[in-house]
This record gives C-alpha cells, structure tokens and sequence, in this order.
C-alpha cells in the first residue's frame, strides 16, 4: 500500500519516461484492454508529417516560414502532428509507457453542474509490447487512442455540453454508474463518410457505435440550413462540408437540383464550365466554408466534365481557409488512360500546388486491383511532407447511384459485367436491358467490383481510418451503413485478426478526429479519452460485438455494443437504442465572414 502510482507505473514499464505525470483518482478506462507499454515507430502520424523549419515564432507557439506571403491562396504552415519537438519541428524517438483509465462526466447547466453516468470497469492488467508490434504511422497507440488526462474538477459547460470530469484508475462516485466490467471503453467513432443523414440512419450508425456520423465526401449545399435543421434533432453529433457537387448543379442548372437527387443528372456531370462559371462554383464553396463547413467534398468520378483548373481552383478556396478537400477521384483501374493512380496524381498534384489538405475518400474502391499501388503513392506523399490522408470500408462492394456518370462505361460494357450490379430496390442482378430501363433519379444498385484481398489490405493498412460511406432510405442501402464498425470490430480484430484492438480503435475515433482538429479544434476533444474531452463514448464487448447487416437485409443494427454515450448522454444502455433522446451536436469549424 505504500507504494505510489507513479513508482508502480515505473515499476511495471521501466522504459516510460521519468516526467510521465502519474494518474490520480478515479475509474479505469477499460475493463478489457490492459495497460500499456507501447512504443514509438518512425513513420509520421496521420496528421501531416512533420517538417523541421526555421522560421519564426507565431504567437501561438507554432512555427511559421520566414517571409512567406500571407496572401488571398496562402494554406497553412504549421506541419506538425502530435508528438512533434516544438522547438525543431523533429518527432522524437523513445518509448513512453500508457496507462489506461475511465472517464467520469461532467455535464453543465446554467447555474449547476449535472451529473451524468460514470463508467466502471474491471480491474486492469498489464501487457507489454515491442516497437515492432505498434502499428506503423502511430507511436505510442493505445495513448493517441485514450489520451490519458490528469483527473480532477470540471468546469460549468454551457448548456448541453458535457466533457469528461476525470480518468482514473481508482473508484468515483457517480449518480449513475455503468458497470463495464469485461468491456472495453473506447471514444466515440466518427464517421467521415456519410450520406445518410437523418434519424433512420443515426439509429443504426449509434447501433453500431457511432457518435459523429459527417457528410464530407458530396458535402451539401447550403451549409447554414443544413446545420439548423439538425440543431435539436439529432440522435448523434453531425456535420457537412461545402459541395462542388451540389455547386456545380446549382450552377450549371443540373436537372438534380429540382429533383433534389444526391448526384448530377445531366448537364453538372458532363458539361465543361467556363471560367464564370467556375468563380460562381468557388463563391458558392467559400460562403459555405465560412458558415463552418468541415472542408470540401469534391465528387470527380461524378463530374468528369470538370477540368483541370476547375479542381485546381476547388483546392485554392480549400487552402484560402485552411480546410481538407475530401475527394473522390476521377477514375477507376489498372489500365491508362483513366487509371487509378492517373486520378491520385491529379488531386496529390493540387494538393502539392496549393498547400490545401486532402483526403482520399474509400480508397478501397477507387482502387480495385491498384489498391497496393496507390496506398505507396500516398506514403510516399506523406513521406515528403504533402498532407495526404484516406480511408477504407470493410466490403468488397460498393454502392452509387444507378443514374450517375460513375456507370456511364457500363453502357458500352460486355454483358458479364452487368451481372456485378445488383438494385437495391429488390435485389436482383441486372441485365443490359434492366440497366437501361432502371436507369432513373434515385434508383441504388449495388457493385461487387472488388475482391475480398484487396478489400483487406485497404482496411488494414496504417495509412487508412474507417469510413462507412453509408446511406439508408427505407430500410434499404448497403450493409456498411448498419454493420462497419461491428464488421472492424468482430471480423478483422477478433475472428482473423488482422488488426489489433487498438488498432481499430484508432482508425474508428482518433485518426478521424486528427483528419479535422486543425481546421476544427472541436476534434481535439474527440476520438480521445481524457479529461475535459467531449463525453462521447462506446462500450462494447469484445467477445460478441459483430455486424449483421447483409446485401438482403441491410438495415440489421450490430450486436455487442452496449453503451453509447453521445455528449453525456445515453443513446444506447444495455444494447438497446434509446427513443426520444436527441443530445446530437453540430461538428463544426469556425464561422467567419467569406474572406475578399
């Protein structure tokens, strides 16, 4: 009894650093993930790699380029990822030893501090593991995952917020107590990759541990009505960016604006814009950009009229406001011209020439059968310093609009290929003359174009989060949409595993929250656990959490996550989903007047 935390702590992992702060009260994080000792790679985190500079000083610590112009299409400077020297700009070396605590929440009023349910779990175990087994890109996971934080008192929050009060290992006292023994606590997933965004499908995205479900990839078009009709509403955090789809339609006078469809019809597709048009297409961008949008969804499969400069101007208003372009590249394949890694060095290429971040979207089906090659061609990006990121989703099918330009190239196709869509309407495979006859505004299909390898190498790489592309109307969509996470969780950690837990974890909640916490510094109290963070959390049970949705049923919520926790409050308690409860937040960055 006599001896300290911190001296036991050193006790167990000798190789953590000596000024490592030592966890106070409170109750431990996870009842089945033990401590950890992990160590550091040398690879660069998600977040850009870091550059040493020598430049000045900023007046928020960071270090920006001497006499660079801080002009209209200047991007941002500050290169560093978590874990860098500040002084250098170098990431460190070492090894750092990761304590695993609870969150107990803190929820505030006007006038009182509420208290909303403190977890409690088993008593932890402690694990070590090599340098070699951390998974690469990541030093120190099971840290970036938890972020242990120093308990103690938290502040009144405005209302509706709530953020966790303390991490401990020791025992809390709660109104409510949530007794997670043998679960594991884990942050709150966010989801990059969205389109469903009404209640049916934050049921099943909070049924599968989901607590920000955001819309990046289309984005929408007007960003402050998007985020009204949500305020109040919302089962589930949300969120948008600005849309060069819906601009374009808007401004070419799409037949999908009337229509209200999520994709172009005709002219937004497959006409070329002048340059008026173009500067209309940015205007619209940037007014969405300033009401906060999280960044701009660029949809080029499903506007290939769209030139060269037109994306390039696409990424100058990302990089005007500092904001990620969360893109879906031109073109599918191995073959040239339209190859894979054509449209990855289209979108890389304007990255590199504007300083805007970009996001690859499901890089799994952007991919196919070039899946290894462009997963090197974004390392190697990262590798010299472009802020190059993706994601993946755990199916070999995809799912799109069977109106869209995306199936133009199945018209003059051999009839195999028919065969590989399947309408979500019915579920039937189709032929060459039922693809041309459901070919109508809103009609799904379904396209097992993929292969269960290349699948797995998507999802299990370092340089990919978890994204769900999901939608759902009427019970009907894709099985990611429902079953993602549980997929993640059941198939590739605990039947093949594939990943480790922490890995999954890290992909589910912090790489995301690390996608936007630049641009966004609400995400730094996301994708963690640590005290003052956002009191979004999952529990699940290891042993049992798996998907069921299937391509028949895709609608069938996962199984094995028990608690969810969305601002402090409960949306799902003992596996069941909660009615009537709509703690939703909006994710958003900041709002600022259009810049001249």
């Amino acid at each position: 009894m006599g001896e300290s935390t911190r001296t036991r702590l050193r006790r167990l992992c000798p190789s953590a650093p000596r000024g490592f702060p030592a966890p106070g009260t409170g109750t431990v994080l996870a009842g089945a993930v033990p401590r950890l000792c992990a160590g550091r790679r040398s690879e660069p985190s998600l977040r850009r790699p870091p550059v040493a500079t020598t430049g000045r000083r900023s007046r928020m610590g960071r270090t920006a380029p001497s006499g660079r112009p801080r002009g209209r299409d200047s991007p941002p400077t500050d290169d560093r990822g978590p874990g860098a020297d500040r002084r250098s700009g170098v990431r460190k070396p070492g090894r750092r030893m990761v304590p695993l605590g609870a969150p107990k929440l803190g929820c505030g009023r006007p006038g009182r501090v509420a208290a909303p349910p403190t977890v409690r779990a088993a008593r932890p175990t402690h694990s070590r593991r090599s340098a070699a087994n951390v998974p690469a890109e990541h030093a120190s996971p099971a840290d970036r995952v938890h972020r242990r934080g120093r308990p103690g008192r938290f502040a009144r929050e405005r209302p509706g917020r709530c953020r966790n009060a303390a991490v401990s290992k020791g025992a809390l006292q709660g109104r409510q107590v949530i007794d997670a023994r043998g679960l594991v606590v884990a942050p709150g997933f966010i989801d990059l990759h969205v389109h469903g965004q009404t209640d049916e499908n934050y049921r099943v995205y909070a049924m599968d541990g989901v607590t920000t479900a955001l819309e990046l990839e289309v984005g929408v078009g007007d960003v402050p009505a998007f985020y009204s009709s949500h305020d109040g509403k919302s089962l589930i955090n949300y969120g948008a960016s600005a849309s060069h789809i819906k601009a374009r339609m808007a401004v070419m006078h799409d037949g999908g604006t009337a229509r209200g469809t999520l994709l172009p019809l005709d002219s937004a597709g497959h006409n070329a814009a002048s340059d008026l048009q173009i500067a209309e297409m940015r205007r619209q961008i940037e007014a969405g950009l300033a009401a906060g949008a999280l960044g701009v969804g660029m949809g080029l499969e499903y506007t290939p009229a769209a030139t060269r400069y037109e994306v390039l101007e696409v990424f100058r208003a990302a990089a005007r406001y500092r904001v990620p372009v969360f893109v879906h590249t031109r073109a599918t394949g191995i073959s040239e011209p339209g190859s894979s890694i054509e449209s990855y060095l289209e979108v890389i290429g304007a990255s590199a020439i504007t300083g805007a971040p970009v996001h690859i979207v499901h890089v799994n089906s952007t991919s196919l059968a070039a899946t290894p090659r462009t997963l090197a061609l974004i390392r190697e990006a990262r590798e010299h310093g472009l802020d190059v990121t993706t994601e993946a989703y755990p199916y070999a099918a995809g799912m799109t609009e069977l109106a869209s330009p995306l199936l133009d190239r199945f018209a003059n196709g051999p009839d195999s290929m028919f065969a590989r869509l399947m309408l979500v309407s019915t579920g039937e495979r189709l032929t060459r003359a039922t693809f041309a006859a459901n070919r109508t505004p809103g009609a799904m299909v379904i396209l097992f174009l993929n292969t269960p390898e290349m699948e797995a190498l998507a999802v299990t790489s370092p340089l990919t989060a978890i994204a769900s592309d999901g939608f759902l109307a009427n019970g009907k969509g894709h099985p990611r949409t429902a079953g993602t996470s549980g997929r993640v969780l059941g198939h590739y950690v605990r039947e093949s595993g594939q990943l480790r837990l922490v890995e999954a974890i890290r992909k589910l909640a912090l790489m995301p929250a690390q996608r936007l916490e630049r641009n966004a510094p609400m995400f730094r109290n996301k994708g963690r656990i640590k005290v003052g963070a956002d009191a979004d959390i999952t529990v699940f049970d290891p042993a049992t959490v798996a998907d069921r949705a299937t391509y028949q049923q895709p609608a069938l919520p996962s199984v094995g996550f028990r608690h969810v926790l969305v601002n402090g409050v409960p949306v799902v308690a003992d596996g069941v989903l909660k009615d009537g409860v709509f703690p939703g937040r909006a994710a958003r960055g900041p709002i600022r007047a259009v810049a001249p």
